[in-house]
């Protein structure tokens, strides 16, 4: 059955997700905390974050280089797409979430090894995170396959409607998204 929202629409995802750091660190410092040093720093500021744990719409993946926390609009962000993609789709799939907030030494330690990594990283700001777009959770189980697309439809409506920008990024298979005030 044709998609309503997006009729024979094939997304092209270096167009549609081609926004740039400055405007996404533009967002982020608008609605964002003030970047932090380090972990320590961090966790002192849980009040004003929100913990990720996995949901029926996400799932966080192991974080070696950022911790689970966002402010709480971008928390609420991921449950919102998470159903809009769950509605396009007709499963019960999740995304996942590979990077999320970063202090300023994560980033430090990152750049060495990232190319995609910047000095001035808008995960800094716990405004921004990226799902992998090259697989999905559906009942426990890693799947590979059409879900790309369903994600990519929710994120552009979404963008569209003004609540987040995004980068498709091409050496690591993500969507970098961040959320706006």
């Amino acid at each position: 059955p044709e998609d309503k929202r997006h009729p024979k629409r094939v997304p092209n995802f270096a167009r549609d997700f081609a926004f740039v750091n400055d405007v996404h660190l533009t967002a982020a410092t608008e609605l964002g905390i003030t970047p932090v040093e380090n972990r320590e720093i961090l966790f002192q500021m849980k009040e004003e974050l929100v913990e990720l744990k996995d949901t029926r719409y996400f799932k966080v993946l192991p974080l070696t280089s950022s911790s689970p926390y966002l402010v709480p609009r971008a928390a609420d962000f991921l449950t919102d797409l998470g159903r809009l993609m769950q509605e396009y789709n007709g499963t019960k799939s999740r995304f996942l979430i590979s990077s999320v907030l970063r202090t300023q030494s994560d980033v430090q330690k990152l750049s060495r090894v990232n190319v995609n990594a910047t000095t001035n990283s808008t995960h800094c700001y716990g405004t921004t995170f990226d799902i992998t777009y090259n697989r999905f959770d559906i009942h426990g189980k890693t799947w590979e396959g059409k879900l790309k697309e369903d994600l990519a439809k929710a994120l552009y409506d979404l963008q569209a409607m003004g609540y987040c920008y995004v980068k498709y990024e091409i050496k690591q298979p993500c969507f970098h998204v961040t959320v706006r005030p």
